[in-house]
C-alpha cells in the first residue's frame, strides 16, 4: 500500500477545459519539451523515492520501533494554517478598520449630544 500524500494548494492559472492540455499532449513537439522540462524533477523524485525515503523509514523504525510504510500524511495543520492566515488578513484588512470607523462614529455622536 502506497502512503497517501495530500498537499493543500489552490489551482491557479488553469485552462477552462482540458481541450488545450489534450491538444498539447498529443503534439510530439510539446511532449518532448515537457519531458525535457521535468526530466530533472523525475530524476530527483526517483532518487528521493529509492534512496532518501527508505533511509528515513529505517531511521523512524529505529527511533520508534513502529512501521512507517502505511503512514498517511495528515494535512489538517496545513489547512488550519491557511485558515488562520485568511482570518488574520480579514481581521486586519476588513474588521479592524470598520471597528475603528464605528468607534469614531460613536465617539463623535457622544460628543455632539
Amino acid at each position: 500500500m502506497e502512503p497517501r500524500l495530500d498537499v493543500c494548494y489552490v489551482n491557479e492559472h488553469v485552462a477552462p477545459s482540458q481541450g488545450i492540455a489534450q491538444s498539447l499532449l498529443k503534439s510530439e513537439h510539446f511532449s518532448r519539451l515537457i519531458e525535457e522540462a521535468v526530466s530533472a524533477d523525475l530524476e530527483l523524485y526517483a532518487w528521493m523515492r529509492e534512496q532518501v525515503f527508505p533511509s528515513y523509514q529505517r531511521r523512524f523504525r529505529e527511533l520508534t520501533g513502529a512501521d512507517a510504510s502505511g503512514v498517511e500524511v495528515d494535512n489538517r495543520l496545513a489547512r488550519f494554517r491557511k485558515n488562520w492566515y485568511l482570518n488574520l488578513a480579514y481581521r486586519n484588512v476588513v474588521y479592524r478598520p470598520l471597528l475603528l470607523l464605528r468607534r469614531i462614529q460613536v465617539r463623535n455622536r457622544l460628543e455632539v449630544n
